[in-house]
This record gives structure tokens, C-alpha cells and sequence, in this order.
């Protein structure tokens, strides 16, 4: 939801619905997957609930003092979200130019990838070996196959880099 301009937030619906529990993650916006940081919004009630409920150390206290850190200089530390869905459209226009790649419309700065030709693993190798650029294997996202990838939109500099990649896979891939 924070990657995307087109969903609003549920916060409100809390008021309405008495068991309506919402878990937040900081582990994709911070950047800080092994920290395993997040929160719990409900009605006051079913918080105190859960509490009563919940483990004496579910966190330990190296990533509360990381998570403090965090919040306290969030603008500072947090990505350019803004910034990287308004390079998306431009990225992806120079992406589908590539022969033998399809880009699956997106409303965020993620997006899939379909390979026409090759192996989603082997272009994961291939770049990072070639290029130190690592992408998201797709295969195992329920509905998908080895012909999907995942990517997101970076800076001009480092989107630029996976168009240039890309396109020199792309004719590898046609020889």
C-alpha cells in the first residue's frame, strides 16, 4: 500500500468493524527485512486482548532501538517512493522496447516481467555475475512460472543499468 497511490488507508474502517485487526510491516519500506519490525492497528478493546495474549519478548531489543531510530529520522532513511513511481511509466516504456520481454501494467514502483525466450533463474544468474544486479525471481509467486521476474524502479542511473542488461540478454537470447 505505501508503493502505491491508488489504495487509501483502512485505518478509518476500524471505527466500523470491531474485529477488523491491520498488521503493518516496516521490513519493505525501511529496508530492514531481518529486523522483522511492524505494528498491530485495532479497536482498543482487541488490543488489549492480544496483548494479554502475546509472548513477554517478541522483539528483541537491538531492533526496538533500530526501530526507534527508524521512526525518529524516517525522512532521512526511508527510499524516494514518490520519486520512484513517477520514474515508473518512463522506465517501463524504455523496458518494453526490449525485444522478448512483455512489462505487466503496474500502480507502483514494482512490476512483473515476462520472458518470451530463456529462464528466469538463468537471467537471475546472468545478471548478477555480469552485471551485480540482483532481480526477484518470480517462479514461485502463486500463478506464475520460470518466465516472470519481479524489479522495481531505482534511480535513473540504476534503471538505466537493467535496460542496458536486459537488452544485451535479449539478444543473447535471439542468436
Amino acid at each position: 500500500m505505501d508503493f502505491t497511490d491508488v489504495i487509501s488507508s483502512s485505518i478509518d474502517l476500524i471505527k466500523k468493524h470491531q474485529n477488523l485487526i491491520i498488521v503493518k510491516s516496516l521490513t519493505k519500506n525501511f529496508s530492514i527485512p531481518g529486523l522483522r519490525l511492524g505494528y498491530l492497528i485495532a479497536n482498543k478493546v482487541l488490543v488489549q486482548k492480544i496483548e494479554f495474549y502475546k509472548a513477554p519478548w517478541t522483539v528483541n531489543s537491538l531492533a526496538i532501538e533500530a526501530g526507534k531510530y527508524l521512526i525518529q529520522h524516517k525522512s532521512d532513511v526511508l527510499p524516494p517512493v514518490k520519486h520512484y513511481k513517477s520514474s515508473t511509466e518512463k522506465f517501463t516504456k524504455k523496458l518494453a522496447e526490449i525485444s522478448g520481454i512483455k512489462i505487466h501494467p503496474t500502480k507502483t514502483s514494482y512490476f512483473l516481467i515476462e520472458l518470451e525466450k530463456g529462464d528466469s533463474t538463468e537471467l537471475k544468474n546472468y545478471l548478477v555475475s555480469e552485471f551485480g544486479i540482483l532481480i526477484r525471481d518470480a517462479k514461485n509467486f502463486r500463478g506464475l512460472n520460470s518466465s516472470y521476474i519481479r524489479v522495481a524502479t531505482l534511480n535513473e542511473e540504476k534503471n538505466q543499468l537493467l535496460i542496458d542488461a536486459l537488452q544485451k540478454w535479449s539478444k543473447l537470447n535471439t542468436l
